[in-house]
């Protein structure tokens, strides 16, 4: 028995239409960052302990004012905190269902790095070593800043891969 293909039918090519309409809704607009706030603070709402949403300043890492998204809970803990880095094109949120859990015995600290999420989006170097560097050196700004003497520092992907090479920067961190 063979099978044939027929042409297409109108009603394909009208899903298609409509699947190029649904991905211009999908692109970054003006209005990302608004919508960014509003998805984010819905995947937040899931959380069951206290946070705190704070935007740290790690002055000039990259950029000329670089601010790092955190989010923050159990910081009364006298424990060792653990810094949570996401992978490439995620933020904070892909922790939400993580959060709790760590928080119930340290504390517990997710941010947006430098140029995703709602973080500061300076201009890397275009050298990859050197804008590795730059990664390592807002972490450890954003350390600093936020007072911590050590951290555990967990990673997902491209976050995985700077807190091995923080690590590998500041081992007594």
């Amino acid at each position: 028995m063979t099978r044939t293909r027929s042409a297409p039918s109108k009603s394909y090519e009208a899903c298609e239409d409509k699947r190029s309409e649904q991905r211009l809704l999908h692109k970054w607009t003006r209005y990302s960052s608004a919508k960014l706030e509003e998805v984010e603070e819905t995947l937040l709402s899931a959380l069951r302990k206290p946070f705190e949403s704070i935007f740290v300043d790690v002055g000039q890492c990259v950029g000329t004012n670089d601010k790092i998204r955190t989010v923050a809970l159990n910081r009364e803990s006298d424990n060792i905190p653990v810094l949570l880095l996401h992978g490439l094109g995620a933020g904070v949120g892909l922790w939400v269902l993580n959060l709790d859990a760590i928080a119930d015995h340290r504390p517990m600290y997710a941010i947006d790095i430098l140029g995703f999420g709602r973080s500061s989006h300076p201009k890397y170097d275009e050298d990859p070593i050197a804008a590795e560097r730059q990664f390592v050196a807002s972490i450890e700004a954003w350390r600093v800043a936020m007072g911590l003497e050590r951290m555990y520092i967990l990673g997902h992907s491209m976050g995985g891969y700077l807190a091995c090479s923080y690590s590998i920067t500041h081992p007594q961190r």
